[in-house]
């Protein structure tokens, strides 16, 4: 049963990629991955360690601080790693004398939240915050300004050829994003004629640049990949070729390339590896159509065509 061999749990064990906390080389979805961890972390340090009355508090405005985002970012890493290595010891008591709360009195300065109350936040330099901005009032919760205005992906540079090495991601799943997404990647791949007409080599970087772009926006979070294999197996049949997409299954012969290489577009962008691994599964089963009027539109290139004349070629680029 296809349910079986495409599992979506798809990641490798020795294929694991690196987490990145420099904010600057952060995606929308990395970076809102980012926020709800520093978040839960000086919330729960706030709690946990109750301090008051000292230059070691962190205020409730600490988001709208860049500097007190960067610091604790670093904080919260020390402090995961001191406390989950094998054999704690005394890393645990050095996180708190040489880390935390020398860093924590000097930042109270460095920041400028010395003045920052529970109900006013001193800070008024936002205009040259830049990318480690928070939402003003009215415009969302901690960090939604910052995730709104970073690109979807962020290509990053892949170190090795065997597997990614940087933090990948997926659209953030916030409103209407991922449904919007994917209409205009359906847009664009209806302008482009649903990929016939192409021979081999143009097909398969059409078909490796979709999917990635598809694969990416991740419309399901369960069976995404089983419907992502019915769909571009059709896709590839109605433009003259044979995708074998069991060749991706698990146990299968091209199951580690596939994967990694898809893992590897999500990381750069770039579909080199995609396109060579859809190479090895795909056969041509008639000349490909040089004309719309060769055959009846199927049902799903008729519903490509209408969406396609619904809209600009303008919105066609993400």
């Amino acid at each position: 049963m296809m349910e079986d061999e495409f599992g979506d749990d798809e990641q490798l064990a020795n294929d694991a990629p690196v987490r990145v906390y420099r904010w600057e080389d952060l995606d929308g979805a990395q970076a809102a991955e980012l926020w709800a961890e520093l978040i839960a972390w000086v919330g729960w340090f706030r709690r946990r360690y109750a301090v008051s009355g000292s230059d070691a508090v962190i205020p409730p405005c600490w988001f709208r601080h860049p500097v007190a985002v960067e610091e604790p970012t670093g904080l919260m890493v020390s402090h995961q790693s001191a406390y989950t290595l094998d054999e704690p010891g005394s890393e645990l008591s050095a996180f708190h004398v040489q880390w935390l709360w020398p860093t924590l009195r000097d930042l109270a300065e460095r920041a400028g939240y010395k003045r920052c109350t529970d109900a006013k936040c001193s800070f008024k330099a936002l205009e040259i915050v830049g990318r480690i901005r928070m939402g003003r009032s009215g415009t969302g919760g901690p960090g939604s300004a910052d995730v709104e205005e970073r690109p979807r992906r962020r290509p990053l540079r892949a170190r090795g050829p065997a597997a990614p090495t940087v933090q990948y991601g997926y659209y953030p799943g916030v409103g209407d994003q991922i449904r919007e997404a994917a209409e205009r990647q359906f847009r664009k791949l209806a302008a482009d004629d649903l990929l016939r007409g192409r021979d081999r080599v143009q097909f398969v970087a059409g078909l490796a640049d979709h999917w990635g772009e598809i694969n990416t926006i991740h419309s399901f979070r369960e069976g995404n990949t089983r419907t992502q294999s019915v769909f571009v197996s059709q896709l590839a049949r109605e433009a003259g070729y044979e995708l074998d997409v069991g060749q991706f299954a698990e146990n299968a012969p091209l199951r580690t390339e596939f994967v990694q290489a898809r893992f590897y577009n999500q990381a750069t962008a770039r579909t080199d590896r995609l396109e060579g691994v859809v190479d090895k599964a795909l056969t041509e089963i008639e000349p490909p159509s040089r004309s719309l009027t060769d055959r009846p539109l199927s049902a799903m290139e008729r519903l490509a065509r209408r969406r396609s004349r619904t809209h600009s070629e303008g919105e066609f680029e993400i």
